[in-house]
């Protein structure tokens, strides 16, 4: 399983990073994101450029320009490395979610989860099969 590595001075909980920044770290130590492999925090993708195919939890998913991929703590993802859209993401440690918890109540979290359910049904019918296997 991967586990989420930031430096102590920057572990806000949560990472922002450019597509094109994450791509430029390849090649990593411990592993290769172009391989399946189980997380140990939730992952928030946004592709803005380009097309690929997304691998979640053994199924691949066709993703373009506007697709939103939500990759749940423990599930199996692999990037397509070959195309390299360009886009945006969050890497949310589960520590966010309890400090958010602890900070603000478990009605702040019931609150996230209803907003997800009804994101999810904004999206445009050819984003939806993606979101729904997150």
């Amino acid at each position: 399983m991967l586990e989420y590595k930031a430096k102590e001075r920057d572990d806000f909980g949560i990472e922002y990073i450019e597509l094109d920044a994450f791509y430029k770290r390849f090649p990593f130590k411990n592993h290769d994101p172009s391989k399946p492999h189980r997380v140990h925090f939730n992952n928030l993708i946004l592709i803005t450029k380009g097309t690929c195919i997304h691998f979640v939890d053994f199924h691949e998913y066709p993703v373009q320009p506007g697709s939103i991929i939500y990759v749940n703590r423990n599930q199996v993802q692999a990037f397509d490395f070959d195309r390299r859209p360009e886009g945006k993401m969050l890497l949310i440690t589960p520590g966010l979610s309890i400090s958010c918890a602890r900070k603000f109540g478990f009605l702040f979290l019931r609150r996230i989860i209803l907003m997800r359910r009804l994101f999810r049904s904004f999206l445009p019918a050819s984003n939806r099969r993606i979101a729904a296997a997150c």
